[in-house]
């Protein structure tokens, strides 16, 4: 294997260079190329019979967004196994998510892309228009090889992936009525849209630390701590996690007294979202404190600093004057009840009267737990719980999940109703009482705060663009995913990795 042919942007631009002043023709092949097949090798053959020396560069790992598994190669593997075809001259890694920026080091005779993309309509990304805007102007063209199209995901996703066979087959039930092109267009429509958030604010704060060993002179372990970091949790973690996804998404919440915390807030929150809140008497900002190993990640203990007291009577009238000046105006309102006091029932009546479209979780917690109850949630278009929140509602262990959900649904008049059940997926039950059964789509779960308010968020978000229930549950399921993945409450879903994900598996 010629290793010699891989090199680094910067010596690959040298070499280049050189070829150019001696007019060698240069063509670039661009692309992932997770799993080397005959497409491949015909498509890098008939590049080299159109220029002098051929590149070709690799999207890097980290900007790779196609789903769970991929890519199934790492970039060194994929960038060897390129290297060994004899038609290929070199081979480089892009510092960059698109060839925009590569294109202008290089400039490249030709750059090469497979026929699938001739029509650069059917390109829903965008970026092969760019990559041939860059090319043209540096004075180079584009070219579309005319071998036989064959699709490195669509063979991972049915052959080699590690999903399963609920996995594939949910999807294979999704193509029979959708398309990729259907998922872009919806993501779209989601971009449109307004969102107003009700529930309460947290900033999340973890502290890393590193155990010692146990004390001198105490039955204690003790903790070294190397580090800790801050994220807008609560509802703010869900307009955070959505705000590449939709147009404005405010939030109609409290804040306590504590005006270090609402100035961490304020200058964390994005641009593209208002919060209306009020602050708390006698109340500090919810600050969620957690102890966590620095090596495993796992969380040691928890230390919450809260007031979860219900609003006194200023402050309730204060709460409802914003709900009432605000709630109408969004496409969709997403109610989270955590328990801390914020909504009452006769706030949560003025939320349901004045919402176009209204999506709850009411969660479970340990402060909660013992008065926790979903009577008061009726006539919603959709309620999302936990599988563990449902059987605590009607206090059962072994009633099958599917009959408490009808059962539930009947007694809220709810239209649709999911409920999570991590690993195992999430069950629906849609407007005309059709059950669904969407499978998780999660590859690496580092850490499950905000997965729920993601799902919630995500789901409410497609039902409002008018995804059936089944599309809803399945593009939460992934955008969730992507959540679990980073530490904390801090992710920012951005809107194409979005798209490439669920264009991946619907190839």
């Amino acid at each position: 294997m010629n290793t010699n042919k891989i090199l680094d942007l910067d010596d690959l631009e040298v070499i280049i260079s050189e070829f150019k002043k001696n007019g060698k023709t240069i063509g670039l092949c661009h692309g992932t190329f997770d799993l080397m097949h005959i497409g491949h090798i015909k498509h890098f053959s008939e590049a080299k019979s159109k220029c002098d020396v051929l590149l070709v560069t690799l999207t890097p790992d980290k900007f790779i967004n196609k789903g769970p598994g991929r890519p199934l190669f790492n970039e060194s593997l994929r960038a060897e196994a390129i290297a060994a075809l004899e038609c290929v001259d070199f081979v480089a890694l892009n510092c960059w998510p698109t060839a925009v920026e590569l294109i202008s080091i290089i400039k490249p005779t030709l750059y090469v892309k497979g026929k699938d993309y001739v029509d650069l309509e059917d390109d829903l990304s965008g970026n092969i228009s760019l990559e041939k805007e860059a090319v043209e102007t540096h004075g180079g063209q584009i070219h579309f090889t005319s071998t036989e199209k064959f699709s490195s995901s669509n063979i991972i996703t049915k052959k080699l992936s590690n999903l399963n066979n609920d996995q594939i087959s949910f999807i294979e039930q999704l193509k029979v009525d959708h398309n990729a092109k259907y998922f872009h267009n919806l993501i779209n429509r989601c971009k449109e849209m307004t969102v107003g958030v009700v529930g309460e604010l947290i900033v999340d704060e973890y502290i890393y630390c590193e155990s010692v060993g146990k004390s001198g002179k105490e039955s204690m372990l003790v903790n070294r701590i190397t580090g800790s970091q801050k994220f807008l949790g609560g509802v703010a973690a869900l307009g955070q996690i959505c705000t590449d996804i939709i147009s404005r998404i405010d939030l109609l919440t409290c804040v306590g007294e504590n005006e270090e915390e609402l100035e961490f807030i304020l200058e964390n929150y994005p641009s593209n979202g208002k919060i209306f809140y009020l602050q708390k008497s006698n109340s500090p900002t919810i600050k969620k404190t957690r102890y966590v190993n620095d090596y495993t990640k796992s969380k040691l203990i928890g230390f919450y600093d809260i007031n979860d007291s219900l609003l006194n009577e200023e402050d309730e009238k204060e709460f409802q004057q914003i709900l009432s000046s605000q709630v109408g105006k969004y496409d969709v309102v997403i109610e989270i009840d955590y328990g801390h006091g914020l909504i009452s029932e006769s706030s949560q009546k003025l939320i349901r009267n004045k919402s176009k479209f209204l999506a709850l979780n009411s969660q479970i917690n340990s402060f909660n737990s013992r008065f926790h109850d979903l009577s008061q949630y009726h006539g919603l278009d959709l309620l999302c719980i936990n599988e563990s929140e449902l059987y605590s509602h009607y206090r059962v262990r072994s009633t099958p999940i599917e009959e408490l959900m009808l059962k539930l649904k009947g007694e809220l008049k709810c239209k649709n109703l999911i409920t999570t059940r991590g690993s195992n997926g999430s069950i629906g039950i849609d407007e005309v009482n059709q059950l669904v059964r969407c499978p998780s789509y999660t590859k690496n779960v580092v850490d499950r705060v905000g997965a729920g308010d993601a799902y919630l968020g995500s789901a409410s978000i497609a039902l409002g663009a008018g995804a059936s229930l089944k599309t809803a549950m399945f593009f939460a399921s992934i955008l969730a995913g992507e959540v679990v993945g980073s530490m904390g409450t801090g992710s920012n879903i951005q809107k194409n990795n979005l798209w490439k994900s669920i264009e991946a598996l619907m190839k």
